[in-house]
């Protein structure tokens, strides 16, 4: 084993040796702007030149490789336990919402799972879920720039006196951000004022509102006293924009992941419904409206990348060559927290989701894919 092989496998070592994982959350994967196409399509070419050769290994750190990542799986008996637990929460709060008639506008509201857990790359135990809360807005609406195509004002076309009507502001036309996520707050805590976890042993607390954060934050504890977080559950109400109207201009040509995906996949995601979540604008002296600002969010679209193939369908299809992306960026979140591990003040803004920013856009740019195996 070479001086390389060995600086890699040392570093995934002491990632094997951690104990607590650390959680962070960053922004979600930026789309490619119309207005930096040009820029963009030359990083892209510098980088085909860079990743034109196969990167050799050893067959020994191959192996350690594969052995290790098997060993990163959540075992199936924690991953039924607490997917039973999540399910059982999620489908009597959707009854309790649409049964309720205390707020009309969320009879409507569906889920739409993401995250690494149901991506099915998350990693060491089942501990973490996201969920996005679906509310259905109007037909058309518009939807204001903020900045560089992330964040938005979100205005009805005219006013209404349907049950959205609430969550307006003074104006009658913009959409609160601020409202929609404080009625979530109580209808959830109304909801487990009655709710029973399955496992009777559990019970589930939320926690208090985070500056910034756009999630209705949940924990599951045993019933004890002094009991350790056993879940934690972010419920991010979204608002579901129609498909009809499409995304917004800044974001409307898609990720660019011809190379990789092909333009037929490409097409399929931008046919997507788009979706904001209620999350304010960092900085100061904001108006009113940048106050109750919207983030765009691609939580499904990353999904749907992390589970599409390749345009040429060859990753899956043979038994010899098996779909390593997942793997891949299984491994990359367990070497991030190892190093915030040995690295804890350096890296404390660093998250896996930083990781996984950077491995799509790798995957979206690269022209070549490699399985785990020996000699590549």
């Amino acid at each position: 084993m070479d001086r390389e092989d060995r600086d890699v496998k040392a570093g995934l070592i002491e990632e094997t040796q951690r104990k607590d994982a650390t959680r962070g959350k960053a922004s979600p994967l930026r789309l490619t702007p119309a207005r930096k196409k040009v820029q963009q399509q030359k990083s892209t070419e510098e980088w085909s030149k860079v990743l034109e050769e196969p990167v050799s290994i050893s067959p020994e750190l191959s192996s350690w490789i594969k052995a290790n990542a098997n060993e990163l799986k959540i075992p199936q008996t924690d991953r039924r336990w607490a997917a039973e637990v999540v399910n059982d929460f999620r489908d009597n709060l959707v009854k309790f919402l649409r049964s309720s008639s205390d707020q009309p506008f969320f009879q409507s509201a569906d889920f739409l799972t993401t995250g690494s857990y149901f991506e099915k790359v998350k990693i060491h135990s089942p501990d973490e879920f996201d969920m996005m809360l679906k509310l259905q807005a109007p037909s058309r609406f518009n939807m204001k720039e903020l900045d560089e195509g992330l964040f938005y004002q979100i205005d009805l076309v005219r006013p209404t006196r349907g049950p959205i009507q609430v969550f307006l502001l003074e104006n009658g036309l913009t959409l609160s951000s601020r409202k929609i996520l404080s009625e979530t707050f109580r209808l959830v805590r109304n909801f487990l004022k009655n709710y029973k976890v399955p496992d009777e042993g559990c019970r589930w607390e939320v926690n208090r509102k985070k500056p910034g954060s756009p999630a209705v934050t949940l924990s599951l504890f045993r019933n004890d006293m002094y009991s350790d977080e056993l879940i934690s559950l972010d419920l991010v109400p979204a608002l579901e924009v129609h498909s009809s109207q499409g995304w917004p201009l800044p974001v409307r040509n898609g990720p660019d992941v011809d190379n990789w995906l092909g333009k037929k996949v490409r097409k399929e995601i931008t046919s997507l419904p788009c979706y904001f979540v209620p999350k304010r604008m960092k900085g100061r002296n904001l108006s009113g409206e940048a106050k109750e600002s919207w983030r765009i969010s691609f939580s499904h679209v990353e999904k749907k990348i992390i589970t599409s193939h390749g345009n040429k369908k060859t990753c899956c299809e043979g038994k010899a060559n098996k779909c390593c992306r997942k793997r891949c960026l299984m491994l990359l979140k367990s070497l991030i927290e190892g190093l915030k591990q040995r690295f804890p003040k350096e890296l404390d803004p660093l998250c896996s989701y930083h990781g996984k920013t950077a491995f799509l856009h790798m995957l979206s740019i690269s022209v070549y894919h490699y399985p785990l195996s020996s000699g590549r």
